[in-house]
């Protein structure tokens, strides 16, 4: 079940600095043991390939893009401790982030019956779930 469900892209510019790193949205918090699934496109008219866009958890890079046009792609299952989310650019260089040029979106999921698969089933039947009273299904 998808429990929060975010969306954002930058309604005014964003300035940077050289060679130090912008947060650019965050922090935000995801619980222990939901799953977060989120993706980030960021362009940056003359940006270079040492441009970096990272996803940091806890201030640990998780996972990270390099060059002028930046998509990043994130799924993983939240841990213990909990997620402590922060989304930031580093540039080589000044440069401004153009108006609608970010967007960030992620969908959190979780709960009584969620399942992540850490591989493709085998075939193409239906599995035999059980469904709760809530509508989640359960194996």
């Amino acid at each position: 079940m998808v429990t929060e469900d975010f969306f954002n892209s930058n309604a005014e510019s964003i300035e940077t600095f050289a060679a130090t790193p912008k947060e650019l949205y965050g922090p935000w918090c995801i619980g222990a043991g939901k799953t977060i699934d989120l993706h980030a496109e960021l362009h940056i008219d003359g940006a270079s390939e040492t441009t970096e866009l990272r996803l940091k958890n806890h201030d640990e890079v998780v996972a990270h893009a390099k060059g002028p046009n930046l998509s990043l792609i994130y799924k993983a299952t939240v841990g213990e401790e909990g997620g402590h989310f922060t989304l930031e650019v580093q540039t080589p260089s000044i440069r401004t982030i153009e108006s609608g040029d970010l967007s960030m979106g992620y969908k959190v999921y979780g709960g009584e019956g969620y399942h992540v698969l850490t591989e493709l089933p085998q075939s193409c039947e239906l599995h035999d779930y059980e469904v709760h009273e809530e509508g989640a299904q359960d194996d």
